[in-house]
């Protein structure tokens, strides 16, 4: 049972880890000058690797179509959903389908300051994804079989770390669309059910032109480690603007 629950809590971790890791390492402005943000529409897409319990992988990748719009205070980035890709196992067709068909109506407006930083919305449409990650961690311990104070442990977890993270979930590094060096990694501890421990290492692999130019791709790799156990969770943003940039 033991090893049982150390894999709900790996897999529970893949879900919202990111936001918990990103609170360790919130970088400074520190890029001088304004944003160099692109004109016209610009050709942006992230792709989210996570892997399972069985050692296989499951793989989104969404596009979208996106404009930087100026605003007094920096800019606010729109985005249409113009496709989606799902990779899986046979045995999660079903539920790949119902991902691949699911709209995404609250990922954008995302609002950047005159530095390029990403600026947090505690009211906005980026908060909403909580209930629904909550959820979806009620539903993996449902299935997971786990029973008793295991599953009691577990429903607890996932009320810590939703307590933990508080009103918004930045699920995108803050300098996403301007970094400003090279690649960073840090390391942080997890008190976890039954008295286990875990460790979270997060990577973050930066590339632009230059440092604090647009970005052109970011990697961001989450590992987990539990028992003995990982997980790996990898997310690659990209971004091609489609006609030229007035800034850089």
């Amino acid at each position: 049972m033991r090893k049982a629950l150390i894999s709900v809590v790996l897999v529970l971790l893949a879900v919202p880890v990111a936001a918990l890791a990103e609170d360790a390492i919130r970088p400074e402005p520190a890029c001088p000058g304004a944003f160099p943000a692109p004109g016209g529409s610009v050709a942006f897409s992230r792709q989210l690797r996570r892997s399972l319990f069985d050692g296989k992988e499951i793989v989104v990748t969404r596009h979208y179509r996106l404009v930087f719009v100026p605003i007094p205070h920096g800019f606010r980035i729109d985005g249409a959903l113009a496709d989606t890709e799902v990779e899986a196992p046979d045995r999660l067709a079903a539920l790949m389908d119902i991902e691949k068909a699911r709209p995404d109506t609250t990922t954008f407006p995302i609002y950047l300051d005159h530095a390029g930083l990403i600026v947090p919305v505690p009211n906005g449409p980026r908060s909403a994804s909580a209930p629904k990650v909550q959820s979806l961690a009620e539903q993996m311990i449902a299935a997971s079989h786990l029973k008793g104070q295991a599953q009691g442990q577990a429903n607890q977890f996932v009320e810590q770390l939703f307590s933990r993270q508080g009103p918004v979930i930045t699920q995108w590094p803050e300098a996403l669309f301007r970094p400003g060096g090279g690649p960073r990694i840090t390391r942080d501890r997890l008190t976890l059910p039954g008295g286990e421990s875990g460790v979270v290492t997060m990577t973050l692999r930066p590339h632009s032109a230059r440092p604090c130019a647009l970005v052109q791709s970011m990697e961001r790799i989450i590992e987990t480690e539990v028992g003995g156990q990982k997980r790996r969770t990898t997310e690659v943003w990209t971004l091609t603007p489609l006609s030229p940039n007035r800034g850089d």
